[in-house]
């Protein structure tokens, strides 16, 4: 394998990559193609790995990383990578959850139950509904707080007026009332959440495909998403709605 350290973000390699402020080295893979980014968010480094074929040689990236695994370290790798994964666990990183990258680049399905309207104003509802619908997954992997938007509706009013500014907030109707809120940046459905007491009823999988064709309407080439590994029904209810997996990955951290 042949590393290259960069100095900017021009290499398409780094395209998918929305949040690189504070970067402390970029590396490029060649054979096989892939790259690596070093971040500093406050008093933890956040590093991200990601390559086509697993890494067969580790040397040069044991050395770059060997400074950072000593303090608090945030990883994201390819679940592909099994050797690097192996390593990362021998320094006593521990897994924290796995995810899944997927997409999708044509839809022809159609809401049968609900109707979709962009942003009222009723913050209380949506905070409650996106906060409680992530509330068990969240709890379950022990990403605090919690209920975030419950906690934290003053960043959640600034996400969601970001949101309707670019047509990209999404509330869910059934007989006049809301069950569900969406949030969407670019192509990306960032969060879509039904309330938990209504959940069940078809009414996820509706405001999907209501969402997904309102998107596509932008003149848009793909749809991204992600799930957590451990939520395999919301994962099986975007595979049968057409999203291929592009990547499988696990999220390590020591702090």
């Amino acid at each position: 394998m042949k590393m290259i350290r960069e100095k900017d973000t021009a290499h398409h390699i780094f395209e998918k990559e929305r949040d690189l402020d504070n970067v402390l080295g970029l590396f490029r893979f060649e054979e096989p193609s892939g790259y690596m980014t070093i971040r500093r968010v406050d008093d933890v480094f956040r590093v991200r790995l990601s390559a086509q074929e697993e890494i067969g040689d580790l040397e040069e990236i044991k050395e770059v990383l060997k400074p950072y695994l000593n303090g608090k370290v945030f990883m994201t790798i390819d679940v592909n990578q099994k050797k690097i994964v192996d390593y990362i666990e021998t320094t006593g990183i521990k897994n924290w959850f796995g995810f899944y990258d997927m997409s999708i680049d044509t839809y022809d399905g159609k809401m049968t139950i609900g109707s979709i309207r962009g942003y009222e104003g009723l913050e209380d509802q949506y905070n409650h509904i996106l906060g409680k619908a992530f509330e068990p997954m969240r709890t379950r992997h022990d990403f605090k707080p919690y209920d975030w938007y419950g906690e934290n509706p003053a960043e959640a009013h600034k996400e969601y007026l970001e949101a309707d500014k670019n047509n990209n907030f999404y509330s869910y109707y059934v007989n006049d009332e809301l069950v569900g809120v969406a949030i969407c940046y670019d192509n990306v459905i960032d969060v879509i959440g039904i309330e938990p007491s209504l959940q069940k009823n078809g009414y996820g999988r509706d405001f999907l495909r209501g969402v997904i064709d309102d998107m596509f309407k932008k003149d848009i080439e793909s749809i991204e998403i992600n799930v957590v590994e451990s939520n395999q029904h919301v994962y099986k209810l975007y595979s049968d709605e057409g999203f291929k997996t592009d990547c499988h990955k696990r999220m390590y951290k020591n702090y």
